[in-house]
Formats: C-alpha cells, sequence, structure tokens
C-alpha cells in the first residue's frame, strides 16, 4: 500500500485560531466568525472587529471539521467568515491524488467512525493527529470524480428539496396570520386590538374556550422505566411542524390514580410553558395512556373552538406576541398558566374555523410531503455512500 495513496497522507489541515473574544459583537462590525454552533445552520450571528491573519478567512465551499461534540462535517455555504478556535479547514495536499469533493464525500462517515471510537467524556474531542491517522486506499482519480459526482448530485437534490420547504413554511406562516385575522371569506371589517378584523367575529380568552387546563404531574426521574404504564409528553416530544411524536415519548410508572387524573382524551390541546413556550400540538388517542410533563399544561376545548384552530393560532405573530409578554425570563423561560388563561384569541363560526384548517392542513401535507421526500434522498444517498465509498460497488469510468 503506498503512502501516498491513504487518505490521511493527503490532507492539508488548518486549524482555526483563538480569537479575542474582546472583539466579539453582535451588530455586524467587522466580519462574521465561525463558531462550532455555526456549522450546521452555515450562518454567524457573530462578527470579529480586530485584526486577523487572511489564511484564517473562509470562503464558500470549504471542507469544515468541528472538533468538539458530534465532529460534524460541512461545506460551507454561506459568507466570507473567520475560522474560528476548535474547527478545522480541510483541503487537499495534492488534487491529483485526492479529489476536493471525493474528500467531502468520505469524511463524514470517516468522522462517524472515530467518534464510536472516542472514549466519552462530556463532550468528545477530536485532534488534527484522529485525521491524520485516516488509512484507507484511495481509488483511482477518475474513479474519485466519478463517485464524487454521484453522491454531490444527490446532495444538490437535497438542497433543492431543503429550499422547498423553507419557502413553503414561509408560505405557512403567511398564510396562518393572514387567515387568523382575515378568514377565507369576503367579510364587513371592523377595529379591534389585533386591528381590522371581520365584523362577526368575537376576540375572547382562552378561559373562555377551554373546559379545563391542567399541568402535568411532578414526579420523580426514577419513575421513567421502560415498561411504565403512562407516557408523559415533553416539550421535546413535540416536533417543529407541531405533531407528537408518540414513538419518542418516554414511559413512566406511576399510581394509577395520578393517570387517571391527569390522562389526555383526544383533541386536547397540549401547551409547552418552559423553554419552548408556547409551542403546541393536539393529542390523538393512544393505545396506552398519555400525560402532560410538569412543564406542560393540558387544555380541553369546549362548544366553541377546533382544537387544531388553537394550535395554527398559537404560531401567529398575533398569539406570539401575547405570550411574549406574558413569559417570565430567567435561565428557563416560563409561561404561568395563570397568564395562558389570558391569551386573546380573534374567534370565527366552527364552520369557519374549519375552513382555515382546511386551508392550512392542505399546505401542512405538501410540507410533510417533502419532507418524505428528503428522508428518502437522505437515505439513498448513505447507502450508496456505503456502497461506493467502501469499493463494495465500483462506477464504469
Amino acid at each position: 500500500m503506498s503512502e501516498e495513496n491513504i487518505f490521511g497522507r493527503q490532507l492539508e489541515i488548518l486549524s482555526g485560531y483563538p480569537f479575542r473574544s474582546s472583539c466579539f459583537n453582535s451588530n455586524g462590525k467587522g466580519i462574521p466568525i465561525i463558531r462550532i454552533r455555526d456549522l450546521l445552520k452555515q450562518s454567524s450571528e457573530t462578527y470579529f472587529s480586530g485584526d486577523y491573519d487572511t489564511s484564517y478567512l473562509v470562503s464558500k465551499g470549504d471542507i469544515l471539521v468541528g472538533m468538539d461534540g458530534d465532529f460534524n462535517a460541512i461545506k460551507w455555504s454561506g459568507p466570507q467568515s473567520l475560522l474560528n478556535q476548535r474547527i478545522c479547514k480541510l483541503s487537499t495536499k495534492d488534487p491529483l491524488l485526492l479529489d476536493q469533493d471525493y474528500l467531502y464525500h468520505c469524511l463524514q462517515p470517516q468522522l462517524n467512525s472515530i467518534y464510536k471510537r472516542t472514549a466519552q467524556t462530556t463532550v468528545k474531542h477530536l485532534s488534527v493527529s484522529d485525521l491524520y491517522k485516516i488509512e484507507f486506499q484511495l481509488p483511482p482519480l477518475v474513479e474519485q470524480r466519478k463517485i464524487a459526482e454521484i453522491l454531490s448530485g444527490i446532495d444538490k437534490l437535497s438542497e433543492y428539496i431543503k429550499l422547498k420547504i423553507m419557502k413553503l413554511e414561509k408560505l405557512k406562516i403567511s398564510l396562518i396570520n393572514d387567515l387568523i385575522q382575515n378568514g377565507v371569506k369576503n367579510y364587513i371589517f371592523k377595529d379591534s386590538e389585533f386591528g381590522k378584523i371581520p365584523k362577526s367575529w368575537d376576540i375572547i380568552n382562552f378561559k373562555d374556550i377551554f373546559s379545563k387546563n391542567t399541568y402535568g404531574p411532578r414526579f420523580n426521574a426514577n419513575n421513567y422505566a421502560q415498561d411504565g404504564n403512562v407516557k408523559t409528553i415533553r416539550g421535546t416530544d413535540i416536533l417543529e411542524n407541531f405533531k407528537i411524536n408518540y414513538e419518542q415519548v418516554p414511559r413512566a410508572k406511576l399510581d394509577t390514580e395520578i393517570i387517571s387524573k391527569h390522562s389526555l382524551n383526544q383533541g386536547d390541546v397540549i401547551m409547552i410553558t418552559t423553554a419552548e413556550c408556547g409551542s403546541s400540538a393536539v393529542f390523538d388517542q393512544q393505545n396506552i395512556p398519555y400525560i402532560c410533563s410538569a412543564y406542560a399544561i393540558r387544555l380541553e376545548p369546549n362548544k366553541k373552538v377546533k382544537s387544531n384552530y388553537c394550535t395554527y393560532f398559537l404560531q401567529s405573530e398575533i398569539a406570539k406576541r401575547q405570550i411574549q409578554k406574558f413569559i417570565r425570563k430567567g435561565t428557563v423561560s416560563n409561561l404561568p398558566g395563570s397568564d395562558v388563561m389570558k391569551i386573546r384569541i380573534p374567534l370565527p363560526t366552527i364552520e369557519e374555523q374549519n375552513q382555515i384548517i382546511s386551508s392550512l392542513i392542505a399546505i401542512d401535507e405538501l410540507i410533510k410531503d417533502s419532507r418524505n421526500k428528503l428522508k428518502v434522498n437522505i437515505l439513498l444517498k448513505n447507502s450508496l455512500s456505503q456502497d461506493l465509498l467502501s469499493g463494495n460497488k465500483r462506477v464504469k469510468v
């Protein structure tokens, strides 16, 4: 095995610089600086206003690796920025031996292997020497380029789908704000505390549309058990699409009396009141009892309101402004249940609520379909990567 054909021997690695934090700012003065937390979101809100060596500039397309935490490798797509400490920039030492795009596609599987081998501490750390020690034989350059072309094509499709999802989500928020205030018909409007709303609509408090509002019970962490008799919904169990990830919800062993008192029913609205204040979802009946955690409130709608209308309302700017006003700031944000009941909501008739819900479900289905396509594309990329990068499947060139 020739030394020059070993992956790790062909890496050029630049470690980030420990720039002075006293020169950091968030008002746009200077140049963006990339920290580990900025890698996956591909943007930075922190700027550096001091002097710097231009060798630490990162440009679009550069390959970066986070050296702490999950060892993520990304191709930078943000603006020109500075490379901060605990991030490395990787490039090929000899492009006639190691193709830059092939380097990128090989990197994450190798980092995943290193991550599994690294001893667990509070945070796992990656060293430059770990990267240089990556040993596998490089295929011929023409084959590297063909593999990179195939995998990059899949990545481009994934980026297109992600962009489509972003556009649909923006459209959804715009539609929510419009429908919650203007409805679906041609109305005569009246002035209100929220601006113009249909004349036939009322604005009422949450306490007038929910017949019950109760927090989940507090219990010891030792009560969590895989063979528990109840599932307890936390804020982390509500997905970004405002649906409950039922499979993820943990089980606990609790007294039947507690479960009976707090058990959720079909159509209950679950609202998170700590950290992600205002995040909400509608509960669908399951084959095991579910309850809210102690940091969520169970809202039982009366006949004046549809559950889904409530959760869509809570995604609107009208709701968010009110929630921000009620939040108690601290180490962790908190929204008292008494204030939840003071939230004001524009209320159409049930028929109009159903029409609004139907319009928003339609766009939710488009987003869901796009997310499913993205999952399929990612699975395809992972499967092909395993076959092509391992040499189990050779490409024709």
